[in-house]
């Protein structure tokens, strides 16, 4: 059973719905050692296999990546918006 649990959670799909609590909350500056890892905590957090930080010009890359999750922030560094895929 140990096995199965490790194997399915391994492969399960990044989830944003587990981190929409974090819309409107502050990121530290850019920085800042804390900017990447309040990044990596919503990565863990949503399962997703990488994170990518989308400021507010909103340069990005539009390759479609099913197990990103992409953190977009305004000029305040307020979290606005926060998903997978892209």
């Amino acid at each position: 059973v140990a096995l199965l649990s490790l194997t399915t959670q391994a492969f399960a799909a990044c989830d944003a719905t587990r981190v929409q609590y974090a819309l409107n909350n502050s990121l530290p500056t850019i920085n800042s050692p804390a900017f990447p890892a309040a990044l990596d905590s919503y990565k863990v957090q949503s399962n997703a296999s990488q994170v990518r930080a989308v400021p507010p010009s909103g340069v990005m890359d539009r390759t479609y990546k099913p197990d990103a999750l992409w953190v977009h922030y305004d000029s305040a560094n307020k979290i606005t918006k926060l998903e997978c895929g892209n």
